[in-house]
Order: C-alpha cells, then structure tokens, then sequence
C-alpha cells in the first residue's frame, strides 16, 4: 500500500523572476498555476526588490502536488531582502514549514484561523506541542528553530498579505531584559522582545560541551590520538588533510572543503609559523553566513597541502572535473571528481538542485568511528565540528600556561582566542574558559597538539 501524500520542500535552479506585484495580485494571478516546474519563470520579488533571477529558490509543496504559495513566497522574500540570508537557512526555514504544516494537518488544524480558542489557533497550537516534545529531551534547540521560523513566517503574513487578518492575536509580545558581554568583558543589558510562545527548558547540564553555534564536545588527547592513528592508518589523503586543518585552525566544514589552489601554492613559501588565509567576504572560500574571515593554518600543514595539489592523484581529480586548472580551483575533490562542498559562487551552483555540503566527509567519518571500535574496542562518539572545539580548547591551555607564568593577562588570551576562533561576541569565548576552569588541564596545549597531529599522521618527529 503506497504512503500518504505529504507537504515537502524542493528546489527551482535558474529561477527567472518576473515584475514587482502585491501578493494578493501575485495569488489571484498565478493561483491556476499548481506544478512547480511551471513557476519558474514567474515568481516575484516583494517591496520593490529588482532581482532579475535566482540560482535557486526552495518552494513548499502541498500534498497534491501544487505550491504552497505564502509558505513560498515567504522563502522568496527571505532570499530576496536587502540582507539575504544564505541557501543552507533558506533550506532549514523550509525543513521547520513543512513540518508546522504536517503537525497541523494532523491535529486538524488551518494554518489561517484563529478562532477564540487558544489551542486552537496554530501558534499556540504548535507551540504547546513543540513544548511537550522537549519534555522528553535534554536539549530543545531544535524546538526553539522550528517555533522561530514559524513566528518569521506570520510576521511576514502579516506585513505582506492584507487578507490576513486573524480574528484573535497569534501571540501575545513580552519585553525582557537580557544580558551579555561586550568585547572588553564588561556586562551590557538589553532590551528584547518576545512573546507568550516562548519554549522554556534549562536542559541539563553538561559540563563535557561547550556552546559555540551547537553543543560542541572538545575531543580528549587520548581520543584526538586515537582518530588520527585511525585517519593514518586509512591512509585517505583528503581526510588526512581535512581533518589536519581542522584541528589545528579551528576551520568550519564548509571554509575547509571550498579553500582554493590559489590559497595554498601562493603562501606555502613563507616563513612564519602560521599561514593566515582570508575567507568568507569577497573570498571564494565560503564561511557561516557569509562572514570575513581569517583563519591561521600552520607552515607544515600548507607545505602538505602545496604537495598534495601538485600531486598526481589530485591533478587526475581536477582532469576529471569539468573544473579549470588554476588558482580558482578546488583543493579538495571527490573520487568522482566532484567538490566535497559546493561553494555559493561556483558557477555550477545554480544548476545544482541538491545541496552538496560536506556529506562525504560525514560519512567518512562514521566509518572511522567504526574503524577505532574495531581496532581499539572503544566507542568515541563526536561529530566532525567537535573539532572545531578541540582545536579551541587546545589553543586557550596553550594562552593559559602563559597566562599562569605571567607572560600575558587574561584579558588578551581571551581576545586573542576570539580572533583565531572567528568568534563575533566575548560572550562565546568565555564559555571556552568556563570549559578550561571545569576540565582545561586535560587538553594538551595547541603547540605540543599541533606536533602530535604532524608526528602521528605523517610521521615526522
């Protein structure tokens, strides 16, 4: 017996958009309009945005087949504002829509009536079942996301469409006074608003993570050298690389799998010991949001990297391509010649429906998670942005040793972590050095870790 239809996301490439209208005018005009491969070339741009096309565009489909139409045009409008947010948002906001519109189909609830009732208007509705789900978990950051993009979306509702007017509030705002840390680590207040929907969960504390963009889990030094005896013995020369510049930069998964030849073989000359690569910006390396970046990589590892893009293997990756040979292009390719992550100004991009954002590498890494279990009879259980945090970590008991032998105050190890971690607010950082006070002499420091990565993994003492 087949499955139920079912709301679901997909992608436009190419998207060729027509002239500014209303939205009433855009519904009433093109609502005969139902398959999506017949609004590609008449979706419309909002408030006077003139954008000729798009590489792509995520629509919400209904179970039948047709758009949703406001659940899209409001992803339009995301892609389209004044300050864009990126693709891999778009695609997240479209994941929690699709399931807003499951959950209410299956309380039989419309999205569009607000009846006196209060948990039978959606908002409340969704949000009092998000709430219960949390319940049974130790963490409601996914909750928190999904009720977010919700919210976005009635904001938007609200603003865009002037036949939306529900009969009872959708929510209720509140203003709450909230505190954080400026860069010179004094305690700024500030006003927010918020509302009635608002999911509360302290969660339970976990004094093995720290939180930087998720719950990261820095790796101890007997299990950093564990993944790197498993990486070595693997032999896999990409993920050798890829995992090398990991944990020693603190690099995100996508700045590391769109660097480009250009960023190596130009800098693997110099003498200093840190090689600082700019990215994000008008980079061609991509980053979280689009920020300017710099990340340090150390001389021994560039001088690999400069190897490795002169190296046969490679050159018969980047012939197979379809890529030209120049500083633009990839360093790191799949066996099948492919990028291990799309960047958002590869000229393929547009033409590529289906996100290609690292997968390889994170099935990689579940096989060497089973790799160690079967060498070494343990379980680590770390995902491959934990790396990110071992690097951190390691990088602050280094500054702290200085730190504690009075070479340097707290105060400029805390900055200076900061910059090398690309960090935007103190704040972040400090939740580093919370971790150091809790477990920090169990981190080696990043200079002795950095020769332990090059030691075990190539070899060289």
């Amino acid at each position: 017996m087949s499955s139920p239809a079912k709301f679901r996301k997909t992608v436009l490439t190419s998207v060729t958009l027509s002239e500014t209208i209303p939205i009433d005018i855009w519904l009433e005009k093109y609502s005969g309009r139902t398959e999506a491969s017949e609004c590609e070339d008449i979706f419309v741009p909002m408030s006077g945005v003139y954008v000729s096309n798009l590489p792509k565009l995520t629509v919400i489909l209904n179970p039948d087949g047709s758009i949703w139409m406001h659940g899209s045009l409001y992803l339009l409008s995301r892609a389209l504002d004044y300050n864009p947010i990126v693709p891999e948002s778009i695609d997240s906001i479209a994941r929690d829509l699709v399931h807003f519109r499951k959950t209410l189909e299956e309380h039989d609830l419309d999205y569009l009536d607000f009846p006196l009732n209060l948990f039978r208007r959606p908002t409340y509705a969704y949000s009092a079942l998000l709430k219960e789900k949390t319940k049974r978990k130790s963490s409601a950051d996914v909750e928190k996301r999904q009720l977010s993009s919700m919210r976005g979306f009635y904001k938007w509702m609200k603003k865009n469409d002037p036949d939306f007017r529900p009969q009872f509030p959708t929510w209720i705002d509140q203003i709450r006074h909230v505190s954080y840390l400026d860069d010179g680590g004094n305690t700024v207040w500030k006003e927010i608003i918020t509302d009635d929907l608002r999911i509360k969960h302290a969660g339970s504390v976990d004094l093995g993570t720290i939180n930087d963009g998720g719950k990261l889990r820095p790796l101890l030094p007997h299990e950093v050298e564990s993944v790197l005896r498993a990486l070595a013995n693997n032999g896999n020369v990409e993920m050798m690389l890829i995992f090398a510049i990991a944990l020693t930069s603190g690099a995100r998964i996508q700045t590391i799998l769109t660097m480009r030849v250009g960023d190596i073989c130009v800098r693997e000359y110099e003498s200093t010991r840190l090689i600082p690569t700019k990215c994000g910006g008008g980079s061609l390396i991509d980053t979280k949001k689009n920020k300017s970046i710099t990340i340090f990589i150390p001389l021994w590892l560039h001088k690999r990297l400069g190897v490795y893009v002169r190296s046969k293997r490679y050159l018969d990756r980047l012939s197979r391509s379809g890529y030209e040979s120049n500083k633009q292009s990839y360093v790191f390719l799949t066996t099948s010649a492919k990028p291990y992550y799309i960047s958002r100004l590869d000229p393929n991009y547009a033409t590529t429906p289906e996100a290609i954002n690292g997968g390889s590498v994170r099935t990689y890494l579940m096989g060497l998670k089973s790799k160690i279990l079967e060498a070494e009879g343990k379980t680590i259980d770390f995902s491959f942005h934990d790396l990110r945090a071992t690097f951190g970590m390691g990088l602050l008991n280094e500054l702290m040793e200085q730190v504690n032998d009075g070479e340097r105050t707290l105060s400029s190890a805390l900055n200076y972590v900061k910059r090398r971690m690309c960090h935007s607010r103190l704040e972040t950082t400090m939740n580093y050095f919370k971790h150091y006070e809790d477990a920090g002499a169990a981190y080696d420091a990043q200079v002795t870790y950095e020769k332990h990565v090059e030691s075990i993994m190539y070899g060289k003492e």
